[in-house]
């Protein structure tokens, strides 16, 4: 279960790092 959360945790972080990439470009 903490995995599962891990993972979803990461795929937020890298989806927030693109609009703040989307942003900057």
């Amino acid at each position: 279960l903490f995995n599962l959360v891990a993972t979803q945790n990461k795929n937020a972080n890298l989806k927030v790092q693109s609009l703040f990439l989307g942003f900057f470009v």
